[in-house]
């Protein structure tokens, strides 16, 4: 799974699954980023994606097939 942005800000990005646990998490410097994330150890189901920076936060939903 791809996931890019751009901040100004040092950001935090995260993913947890449907239990709360956290199963990816990566901090970053500002800029441009794209991730790659390694989703093929994951089982299948919804996970939830954090993108946190000084700039605000984002949560997304994401399917893991």
């Amino acid at each position: 799974m791809n996931v890019s942005f751009i901040s100004a800000s040092n950001a935090t990005v995260s993913m947890t699954d449907i239990f709360g646990r956290t199963v990816y998490a990566s901090s970053l410097n500002a800029g441009d980023h794209l991730l790659e994330v390694n989703t093929s150890n994951f089982a299948a189901g919804m996970y939830i994606l954090n993108v946190i920076s000084a700039e605000g936060n984002v949560t997304q939903k994401v399917n893991i097939k």
